[in-house]
């Protein structure tokens, strides 16, 4: 791939990232917005939580999910640009074949979008 079309396809991924971001901390708002804070307390953790302003808590959790979408989705391209010069080299296939074939899937769910909703399932609070 020649210089010039890794600096353009580096400069989408993190436009398409970016643009995940921000997907990602309105949802995570959404979910602050949501949620009832009458939680049970069970640990400092939690009293410090329930403690910080409105404010704070808005911040730490859009940001957190906006930071954890950027990363899921520009290691999808990270991850596609690998297999890309897996394809270019002469590889030995027989013991490769099943690295290509996931970086190709993982590239696919991370760009998509999707890779972050898969991390979530099964891991809320409660």
């Amino acid at each position: 791939m020649p210089t010039i079309c890794i600096v353009f396809y580096y400069l989408i991924a993190t436009a398409w990232s970016v643009f995940q971001y921000y997907a990602g901390r309105t949802y995570g708002l959404f979910i602050i917005d949501s949620t009832d804070h009458k939680l049970k307390i069970s640990s400092t953790k939690e009293i410090l939580w329930l403690g910080a302003s409105s404010r704070d808590r808005k911040w730490a959790y859009g940001f957190q999910h906006g930071a954890f979408y950027f990363i899921c989705t520009f290691s999808g391209f990270v991850s596609l640009n690998i297999a890309y010069l897996m394809w270019c080299e002469n590889y030995n296939w027989e013991n490769l074949s099943t690295v290509f074939v996931l970086l190709c899937i993982y590239s696919v769910v991370g760009i998509s979008g999707g890779l972050p909703r898969i991390l979530f399932l099964g891991k809320w609070p409660g």
